[in-house]
């Protein structure tokens, strides 16, 4: 299940609780940009009324952290040149409770204020580039940052630690980070388990699951794939692209386990404890607590979607992660305890 751990009932997760409703993405634009008319389309978000061409659409969650507040992302998809009304071209932005504006740059890397009536500051990101994922304090200071899912032109998306800063929100490398090594972990099991989807059950434990479990290294996969595609009806290359790509994604997380671990979690075992699972959502990331100089651990919150016989369902659980670390400067994982979590 999660590295093979069985994990139990009961406990409780670090997950901002409380009922109080959030304004929506309407009503967050109606304030920053007073007299443009939007009309909601069921399934398909947001278009300005006088140009349906743009649309506007909300990238869940909204995130709300220390002191900073509330963040909406929302992308922005239309023609070229800028949205009437809204004087801005496509891209992604977050726009904040107190109807402040901020546009992710081009290359992903800040997340910069708009001023009123004024263009971004640089060109945006384009739309899909990136998702928010959550708010956390990453490095104990009692200020929460925030960690965005970011899109490249290949699976598989990474995460990516931004601080604020007094224009906003700036990715840097503050050194070795246990939270970026869980991020890191999720973000490659998410990304393996989107690119199995794209075989039926059957499909997957009949052909795949055996082939990742026991080919660690990948050799030859010639009948794998021939098999695949007569199932598949795809082409043989696109077959084993994506064998390589979800194999490519459980080394990048299987790669953040210590030496010791993978001794005790091998790689037929790591493998196997997710045969079963379809889909991987990291919830929330505590503050690292660290034990001793090498030595630190943090909770988090993920939530699987599981085949459960003919059923799918989806479960939480509280994940307790060890980190140590390495002689070489990194942070790996060097122990998990899991418990499900309603």
């Amino acid at each position: 299940m999660l590295l093979a751990l069985a994990c139990r009932h009961g406990g409780s997760a670090p997950v901002p609780g409380g009922d109080t409703a959030l304004p929506t993405l309407s009503e967050l634009l109606a304030r920053a940009f007073p007299g443009v008319a939007l009309v909601s389309a069921p399934g398909q978000g947001l278009s300005l009324a006088n140009d349906p061409r743009w649309r506007l659409t909300f990238l869940p969650p909204q995130l709300e952290g220390k002191p900073w507040g509330l963040l909406a992302f929302f992308a922005l998809e239309g023609p070229e040149g800028v949205a009437p009304g809204l004087g801005l071209p496509p891209g992604v932005y977050a726009i904040a409770a107190d109807a402040s504006l901020y546009a992710l740059s081009a290359d992903a890397s800040r997340l910069l204020p708009v001023a009123a009536g004024s263009s971004p500051p640089a060109r945006p990101a384009p739309p899909g580039t990136a998702r928010p994922l959550l708010a956390l304090d990453a490095d104990a200071d009692g200020r929460d940052d925030i960690a965005l899912a970011v899109q490249g032109e290949a699976l598989p998306a990474h995460y990516r630690l931004y601080w604020r800063r007094e224009d906003g929100w700036a990715q840097e490398e503050p050194g070795p980070s246990p939270v970026q090594t869980v991020l890191d972990y999720w973000g490659a099991v998410a990304s393996a388990l989107d690119l199995a989807g794209g075989w039926s059950v059957y499909q997957r434990q009949r052909f795949v699951w055996p082939w990742l479990s026991v080919e660690e290294e990948g050799p030859s996969a010639d009948r794998l794939v021939s098999a695949l595609a007569e199932e598949t009806g795809r082409a043989p290359e696109q077959e084993l692209e994506a064998l390589e790509g979800v194999r490519t994604a459980f080394r990048a997380a299987w790669s953040a386990l210590s030496p010791q671990f993978q001794e005790r979690q091998t790689w037929p075992g790591f493998i196997n404890a997710f045969r079963l699972t379809e889909a991987a959502q990291l919830e929330a990331v505590s503050t690292p607590q660290a034990v001793e100089g090498s030595r630190t651990h943090l909770k988090a919150v993920v939530s699987l979607r599981q085949r459960e016989g003919e059923d799918v369902v989806w479960r939480r659980f509280q994940v307790t992660f060890r980190l140590v670390l390495s002689p070489d400067g990194r942070w790996l994982l060097d122990d998990v305890g899991a418990e499900e979590v309603r």
